[in-house]
């Protein structure tokens, strides 16, 4: 019990700072401002956040008046909150972190996303967990072991995890707790919260899909291979989707045996080139739905899985059609609030 207020008076403490160091490193940079890593961006890459005008400058130093001044810092306020009190980590948490972020690059664009919108080193409840002191470089580290604790780093698509020092890196069941509402913080227990009200795909604004929206089962597709994924889903529930693109590509290939959701050719092929224990079993059907992506209304396929939800966008460049979606920064809202 010790650890875990020691714990949550550390991460508010963080979280204090971050908001601070957001709003004043905003108001500095008024010219080419740049904020927190998770402020306005979606998994496709698109920035919602345009830089702010250049103030007059006389003899070096920024001219801002009361009414410049007092406009921006409500505006930096809000989008630092936006931005989820995350600031860019420093570098990574540790070295079997950076490696595996090395590799994993290798196979796919983005497939944890840039450091820079990462967060730091965090230790996190966990049962079974065993973690080591956090230090600064070039000091002296105590060598000491906490139980019940694991360290983890958020990643815009994921979360990286060392539940012992030596153990292998892991990633969490992310999206599969977001939508159940069941945080897990053991092997065999979990935390009940409400499933989250975040954001599934596109533009951070988009009011649908929520991942709470998939809490609900989806009607089941007893699709065969090669036929057409057929449902849409819409605020008002799922329909018969109707003017659906002609791609093969997007034809149902073969089905989960474990959960028994049918997939689609292009998910397939993904899942099996970056690994079924970075995406995991498909936990929906796959669907149709209408998200906004860069401020434009797309009809996107998309498919939740126990680690990762994929999205498939026929109008993006070759290397972005299928993408992950953003789980580690919307787990991390989800886990710590915002």
């Amino acid at each position: 019990m010790q650890v875990k207020l020691e714990q949550r008076k550390e991460k508010n403490e963080a979280a204090v700072s971050a908001d601070f160091a957001c709003i004043v490193r905003a108001i500095i940079r008024a010219s080419g401002i740049r904020f927190s890593p998770w402020a306005g961006w979606n998994e496709y890459g698109a920035a919602n956040v345009s830089q702010i005008r250049n103030a007059p400058i006389h003899n070096g130093r920024v001219i801002m008046s009361r009414r410049t001044i007092a406009p921006l810092v409500i505006a930096s306020f809000i989008l630092c909150l936006m931005a989820n009190d995350v600031l860019a980590a420093s570098g990574f948490a540790a070295p079997a972190f950076d490696q595996r972020w090395r590799q994993d690059e290798q196979i796919t664009p983005n497939f944890w996303g840039p450091l820079d919108l990462a967060t730091d080193g965090i230790t996190e409840s966990y049962v079974e967990g065993t973690a080591g002191p956090k230090c600064q470089a070039a000091r002296p580290c105590p060598q000491y072991l906490v139980q019940g604790m694991r360290l983890v780093q958020y990643f815009d698509k994921g979360r990286m995890e060392l539940t012992t020092p030596s153990g292998p890196v892991t990633s969490g069941l992310l999206a599969k707790e977001m939508i159940s509402g069941r945080m897990q913080m053991g092997d065999t227990v979990f935390e009940n919260r409400n499933p989250a009200r975040i954001s599934v795909a596109g533009d951070p604004d988009n009011l649908f899909p929520l991942y709470s929206d998939l809490t609900a089962p989806l009607p089941p597709q007893s699709l065969a291979a090669g036929s057409s994924v057929q449902t849409e889903l819409t605020p008002n529930g799922p329909k018969a989707a109707t003017s659906l693109p002609q791609d093969a590509r997007a034809a149902i290939a073969t089905t989960d045996s474990t959960t028994g959701f049918p997939l689609p050719r292009i998910f397939v092929d993904f899942r099996e080139r970056v690994g079924l224990s970075v995406v995991g079993l498909a936990i929906t059907p796959p669907f149709w739905v209408q998200v906004k992506v860069a401020g434009e209304q797309r009809l996107v396929l998309m498919q939740a899985f126990e680690r990762r939800v994929l999205t498939y966008n026929a109008a993006n460049p070759d290397p972005f059609k299928v993408e992950f979606g953003n789980v580690g920064q919307h787990y991390y809202r989800w886990r710590y609030g915002g």
